[in-house]
């Protein structure tokens, strides 16, 4: 759950007539575009040839050893758009193909990949088994995230991680974004994520990393940033994160990297699922950080439903989750529901439609009262608090029409409501018990609409065109009524030039429309990419792109007063702007072992700050910040005693540098310095032992200690820092429908920060039980 600040306001007030003509040519851009795209769809479904008779292809996905089903594999008719994912019973269905010979490729995480010739006549259904050979190095799963069409990972001319389902599920996380903490060079503290160093402590303003759901952006309207809680883990089949800017793809916010969601799709068997999780925070070791004798637990319940009807699977999920937090005013609860809807409506188009709802209340801890009471709050008054209640709805409708067997397009859309309010509540030992009050309060939404085109017109080449237009609105007190919107066109080209030999080429024109008197920008962002297969076993790949963020509503025009500083607005903040290179090189040893190594530079330019503003006790976002970023990663997997034993090893080194000046072009008091917020190592390892039906796991984290902060804040022994080293263990059973897992986070008990003045999660102990009906 993540803490707003935004304030209130209603909706059905008549539209001021001060908006200007930008604002007037963005909604009539919205029109023009979204009526292009339809008219454009109708015609190229007007024009599809569809077979008479079509085939079908199914079959079922299982571990060779055991023979357990495989939830999650993709299975593809190679050269061709046609493709599925195996549903929890290992099977999949890839219906209504134009008769012929196909080669089916059928892919997995963990797994090698294999391949199986079939021919398949009008009316025909084909029938197919995989048994997938488990191998800790194979890394042949289908990714879409780079360059947004089907490729095998190790095509990807940049670094790109795939965490499948089981992967997801082995971590006994609450959110995605506790998952990607593992990662090497991701860095994950609330709402803030940072990858290879691309965020400090942005205080949820502005992330530099965008959120996908289902290659859809979903980041918040008013504040740009990510809410983890509103997509629930459980309702994920895979998890993509791209490392590197990936505005040439995605435009605005992909700046440090890009992380989709790709949900887990209906099943074709009637099926329920429950999962429960109930856990226990320890007390802390020093007496002065006792805020309560109350022992403090956490804990949800999840139910899952899937049904095939016709040619109309779904698949839901209810959920509500509790955590009375180790931190003062620190807890959170609230309840969740996701829907997932597949319609085959023809032979060639179909429907995916993602809907959700979340509510919820959470506290407002953000740094500690001082290190002796590290976990009471002392970002509150001491007679109140501040409780945040927050209300999500989203709608993301995506319809897909096979033209051909060389072409399909994409309608996306895309709607988000978010509500958040404040309240001050009367703490309970007050001496004055105040009356509750709502104080603040906001509302914002986001629309949007985009059309893709794929084109496959050979074996060794594919196209990916597309526009895209984005309104967000918000209106609050501290913002204003405010509109922005966004219009972009790309353009993406994969060509094999020879047989070891991959091009990628692409770019992307984004153009911020906002209100008059405000900054609109727009921007070009490249990217070029080459991989080359050295030999069977090794590929080596290079890469070099352009990012930029644009400001977030909340970066432009909050005007509000916090610890008796007030925060004005600037109307005229620019996108901030980035180049990036890598250069990497992935190598199998033996069929046991696989290394991945990369070296990668960024360039930042224009970043947003705040500042003080000269003369004067007043603060405002602005374009200051300069720096660059040289850094080195690796990581390795191997398979020490096959199918029982595996481990994991990820080290990323960063070399950040401040290169600011001031407005006179001399250099900043920070000139030469490391970026704040940012740990020079960071080092993650994990261990897996299974046999048979038990199994055991462990993890690690390590991050070296901050060298910088900013000291220019009011937050009492800021000065105070540590390296991270962090034990996770967990063991369990698992069985074809019920399994039983225990975990014990922070086993050491270790006390570390996630961010400034708030330490990270004391040691827990977890019960997690699914069941499956």
């Amino acid at each position: 759950m993540r803490r707003r600040n935004p304030p209130a306001w209603h909706w059905g007030k008549s539209r001021r007539h001060d908006r200007g003509r930008k604002v007037r040519a963005t909604k009539s851009s919205v029109v023009a575009a979204v009526v292009l795209g339809l008219g454009l769809g109708a015609y190229l479904t007007s024009h599809a040839a569809v077979p008479e008779q079509s085939a079908s292809i199914r079959g079922q996905v299982v571990d060779a050893s055991t023979r357990a089903p495989l939830p999650g594999a993709n299975v593809i008719l190679a050269g061709t758009p046609y493709g599925a994912a195996t549903d929890e019973s290992g099977a999949f269905s890839i219906p209504r193909v134009k008769p012929g010979r196909y080669v089916v490729v059928a892919r997995m995480i963990g797994y090698r990949k294999r391949e199986q010739e079939v021919a398949v006549a009008p009316g025909e259904t084909a029938t197919l088994l995989f048994e997938l050979q488990p191998s800790a190095v194979e890394l042949g799963q289908v990714v879409v995230t780079a360059s947004r069409m089907e490729q095998d990972i190790r095509e990807v001319p940049v670094t790109l991680h795939a965490i499948g389902a089981a992967e997801l599920a082995r971590y006994n996380a609450s959110t995605v974004g506790n998952v990607l903490r593992y990662l090497p060079g991701v860095q994950v503290a609330g709402s803030n994520i940072s990858i290879r160093g691309s965020s400090g402590f942005s205080g949820g303003l502005g992330s530099r990393v965008l959120l996908l759901v289902d290659g859809v952006p979903f980041l918040t309207p008013d504040q740009g940033d990510i809410d983890w809680d509103a997509v629930p883990i459980v309702a994920i089949r895979q998890v993509e994160i791209l490392k590197g800017p990936g505005s040439a793809v995605y435009g605005s916010n992909a700046m440090g990297g890009v992380v989709n969601l790709r949900p887990a799709l209906p099943g074709e068997e009637r099926q329920i699922r429950i999962r429960t999780l109930t856990g226990v925070y320890d007390m802390p070791s020093y007496s002065t950080w006792r805020w309560s004798d109350q022992t403090r637990y956490f804990g949800s319940a999840f139910l899952d439903y899937e049904q095939q009807l016709g040619n109309v699977g779904i698949a839901l999920t209810a959920g509500w989750k509790e955590d009375m937090s180790y931190k003062e005013n620190d807890d959170s609860k609230g309840w969740i529901f996701t829907g997932l809807g597949r319609w085959e409506i023809g032979p060639n188009t179909t429907l995916d439609l993602i809907g959700g709802l979340k509510k919820a209340e959470t506290g407002s801890f953000v740094y500690w009262r001082n290190l002796n009471h590290a976990l009471s709050i002392g970002n509150e008054p001491l007679t109140s608090y501040t409780r945040t209640r927050e209300a999500t709805a989203y709608i993301l409708p995506v319809l897909t029409r096979v033209v051909s067997d060389h072409a399909f397009y994409r309608v996306r859309l895309r709607w988000r409501q978010i509500h958040t309010e404040d309240w001050r509540v009367p703490r309970p030992n007050a001496p004055v018990q105040l009356p509750r009050e709502k104080y603040r309060g906001s509302d914002g939404s986001t629309f949007g609409f985009e059309w893709q085109l794929n084109l496959h017109p050979s074996v060794l080449t594919s196209l990916v065109m597309g526009t895209d237009v984005d309104r967000s609105g918000v209106e609050s007190i501290q913002y204003g009524k405010r509109e922005v919107a966004d219009l972009s066109a790309y353009l993406q080209l994969e060509q094999r030039v020879t047989s070891p030999l991959r091009v990628s080429l692409g770019a992307r024109w984004d153009q911020q429309v906002a209100e008059k008197g405000s900054s609109s920008s727009g921007q070009l962002n490249p990217k070029l990419g080459f991989t080359y297969q050295i030999s069977d076993e090794g590929i080596l790949r290079l890469s070099a792109g352009r990012g930029f963020r644009a400001p977030s509503i909340a970066e432009k025009y909050i005007s509000t007063v916090a610890s008796n500083i007030r925060i004005i607005p600037n109307p005229a903040l620019k996108p901030e702007r980035s180049w990036s290179a890598e250069v990497g090189y992935n190598q199998t040893l033996g069929g046991r072992f696989n290394v991945d190594a990369s070296l990668f530079a960024t360039r930042y330019s224009d970043l947003i700050e705040p500042q003080l503003v000269p003369g004067m006790l007043q603060v405002q976002f602005r374009n200051v910040a300069h720096a660059r970023i040289y850094g080195c990663e690796l990581t390795a997997r191997t398979e020490i005693w096959p199918r029982y034993l595996r481990t994991r090893l990820g080290y990323t080194y960063l070399d950040t540098k401040d290169l600011s000046r001031l407005p006179d072009g001399s250099p900043s008091p920070g000139y030469g310095k490391p970026l704040k917020y940012r740990s020079r190592h960071n080092l993650v390892s994990s261990l897996d032992l299974t046999v048979k039906r038990l199994f055991a796991a462990a993890d690690f984290r390590y991050l070296s200690k901050v060298e910088q902060v900013d000291r220019i804040t009011n937050i009492p022994d800021i000065d105070k820092l540590v390296p991270t080293y962090v034990l996770d263990l967990r063991a369990g059973w698992k069985a074809k429908r019920l399994s039983v897992e225990v975990a014990l986070e922070n086993a050491l008990q270790y006390y570390y920060l996630i961010s400034p003045g708030n330490l990270g999660p004391l040691r827990n102990l977890s019960l997690q039980i699914e069941w499956t009906l």
